[in-house]
């Protein structure tokens, strides 16, 4: 029997095909790569949305209860506040942690202060010599103080509960309130019938790079047990806050114009403008933000032009981040 005779492929057919191997895996290569990129894309756009829409309601939910005393709603009527006989106690704490002035935690006359592109002044005193020392707060920023009571009351037979001792509380009624801390007896006087005990809360929103990654965030001074103020972290990636005041000038209870604060005169207050410029948390070097426009309160702001450039670039290529503006408007009920 003849054996039958083996062939087996050319060179020039192994090549070929190692050829048209490498133009599939590149093909498939470049897809994944691609939607990689899409992927980081989306996603890092999804985290600037989540954090700016977390960031504003906050805001926007402090701002809409400022000055909210519970039951009642007279200032000039609660007890033991600053300036009066047997006010509350100046904040426990070391240096760099005391109140924002000489008991402006418990001040009635300051219950909403936005400092314009720098810290408030309140009674004489710069916030940044006090409660916003040393916090690496961020120039051409606004920064909103504001006090109200919680909605939540806090039933007489659980006053004594750990949760609330050293707490700043105020209890009122329909026509009077009074500071206390917890932990001590509750204010006599008021009438047992509508009297309610709500957690007193003391807030400053201030815009300040994290001292490790420089990453711009939302921080914010809270009232806490002690009673003594804390700063803390509350949303990363926010490059700049803005706020306007809405006026009425013709006193029919809703806002003709919006003006920077400071700007009001004699005018009432009767909302707020807030804007959040949302920026991402790393850099990609392929993107190019200088070609967005970011037009907002009283400012216009372009991704590293010096000359629009608001004070609140942190990083050695700006352009490299990308943005997101979010805003909202509310009324100030109190």
């Amino acid at each position: 029997m003849k054996p039958h005779a083996q062939t087996g492929v050319t060179l020039i057919e192994l090549m070929t095909a190692m050829l048209i191997g490498l133009i599939l895996i590149g093909g498939t290569a470049s897809v994944y790569i691609a939607n990689k990129e899409i992927y980081r894309t989306s996603e890092t756009a999804a985290r600037m949305q989540e954090n700016g829409r977390i960031a504003l309601h906050v805001i926007v939910n402090d701002l809409r209860m400022a000055g909210f005393m519970g039951n009642s709603s007279n200032p000039s009527l609660v007890d033991n506040r600053q300036g009066v006989v047997g006010q509350l106690p100046a904040l426990s704490g070391s240096s760099g942690t005391e109140d924002c002035t000489v008991g402006w935690y418990i001040d009635m006359t300051s219950l909403l202060v936005v400092g314009n592109n720098q810290p408030p002044v309140v009674n004489g005193t710069d916030f940044s010599t006090t409660c916003l020392d040393e916090k690496r707060y961020q120039s051409t920023t606004d920064v909103v103080a504001l006090k109200r009571a919680a909605v939540g009351t806090i039933d007489d037979l659980n006053l004594g509960n750990p949760a609330h001792a050293n707490r700043t509380l105020i209890r009122s009624d329909l026509m009077r309130g009074a500071f206390f801390i917890g932990g001590t007896p509750m204010p006599a006087g008021l009438d047992a019938t509508t009297a309610g005990n709500r957690r007193w809360l003391a807030h400053v929103y201030f815009i300040a790079p994290d001292k490790d990654s420089n990453i711009p965030e939302l921080r914010r001074i809270t009232l806490g047990s002690g009673p003594n103020l804390n700063n803390r972290e509350l949303v990363p990636g926010v490059q700049d806050l803005q706020i306007h005041y809405g006026i009425d000038t013709d006193d029919n209870g809703t806002p003709d114009s919006f003006v920077e604060p400071g700007t009001e005169g004699a005018a009432r207050v009767v909302a707020a403008r807030v804007w959040l410029l949302v920026r991402s948390e790393t850099p990609e070097p392929g993107h190019d933000d200088s070609r967005n426009v970011y037009e907002y309160a009283s400012k216009r702001y372009i991704p590293g032009d010096a000359t629009t450039d608001n004070g609140t670039e942190v990083e050695d290529n700006p352009e490299q981040y990308r943005r997101l503006l979010v805003s909202a408007t509310v009324t100030l009920r109190n």
